[in-house]
């Protein structure tokens, strides 16, 4: 603060603020019967959200003219969760007729002293640094501001043309933030499309093609496949690997299955694993040890990699 411009006052919101006003506190509907109020979710987004306002029937336009918002008016949310206290919304005529309802203030400046884009941005900043929430009463699950401790909040004023060249600025750096954004949102959606296609043009061979040239394999893919499973059937037989029935092999009408380089060839799970297991099936929770085996749960498992942080341990399987 101490670096301020020459030209720049130190002052609260009660220099800006000509009226602070609550709205309308007339029942509402959601079905277009009447005319249209603000509700605290209407600006949720820190705009005016048109798809999230109210209507109130009982009252015509002519009876609620000193409820309806003119350019330039404020929306302060003073009554909300400590997240969404202080958020504000300019309003603006050319986005239709809007008239101030309940649980929203009305902040009408002195539009020849403070821009209300500039209050805006400002809003936002002390948001941030939760100046709202400190001045605010704090009840379970709702926070509050009154009028008075509003007006004494300390606020930095530039000259007029200043204030509409930093709200300009800032509303150019907004834009492009906005579009970055944007641009960063899809870059996960890209990123997984491009491990997609990688991931299937190594598992077609187009990776190694050239590979594969240079390194000719004269074992076509069905010898291969044949040379696999009999090196299979006789290690199972060496460590006594009992058989699971019936024979699990690629049925030979499988559809769709791409076509592969000479040398390679298509098996199941079963067929390129010497065993597949469930492993243990029932109760653990009275084996649990805090030294001994090592016990591996689903939970362990997480996208590439075993985590053991939070290993368990159980006895040892002969006593199991």
């Amino acid at each position: 603060m101490s670096n301020l411009s020459s030209e720049w006052i130190k002052t609260t919101f009660d220099a800006v603020i000509a009226r602070i006003s609550n709205g309308i506190s007339a029942r509402q509907n959601k079905d277009g019967i009447g005319i249209p109020v603000s509700r605290i979710e209407t600006i949720w987004n820190q705009r005016v959200d048109f798809a999230r306002i109210g209507y109130v029937a009982a009252m015509d336009s002519q009876e609620g003219v000193k409820w309806r918002l003119v350019e330039g008016d404020v929306l302060f949310s003073h009554i909300n969760s400590d997240k969404h206290l202080g958020k504000v919304a300019v309003y603006h005529e050319s986005e239709g007729a809007l008239y101030h309802g309940v649980n929203l203030l009305r902040l009408e400046l002195y539009k020849d002293v403070c821009d209300p884009q500039y209050f805006w941005y400002y809003c936002n900043a002390a948001r941030t640094v939760g100046l709202f929430e400190a001045i605010a009463q704090h009840a379970v699950n709702q926070s509050s501001i009154n009028q008075r401790r509003l007006r004494e909040v300390p606020f930095v004023l530039p000259p007029l043309k200043e204030q509409r060249r930093i709200a300009a600025k800032l509303d150019a750096l907004s834009g492009r933030t906005s579009r970055v954004r944007v641009d960063l949102d899809r870059l996960p959606v890209l990123v997984s499309r491009y491990k997609q296609a990688l991931l299937a043009a190594a598992f077609r061979g187009d990776l190694t093609a050239d590979w594969r040239i240079l390194n000719p394999i004269s074992e076509d893919g069905n010898s291969l496949r044949t040379r696999l499973l009999q090196e299979r059937e006789e290690h199972r037989r060496n460590k006594g690997v009992r058989g699971k029935g019936a024979n699990r092999s690629i049925p030979s009408d499988v559809p769709d299955l791409p076509p592969l380089p000479p040398s390679w060839a298509w098996m199941t799970f079963e067929e390129c694993s010497w065993d597949l297991t469930v492993g243990h099936v029932g109760a653990m929770k009275h084996h649990y040890v805090s030294e001994g085996v090592p016990f591996l749960r689903s939970m362990n498992v997480k996208p590439n990699v075993i985590d053991t942080r939070d290993i368990i341990y159980c006895i040892s399987r002969h006593s199991i």
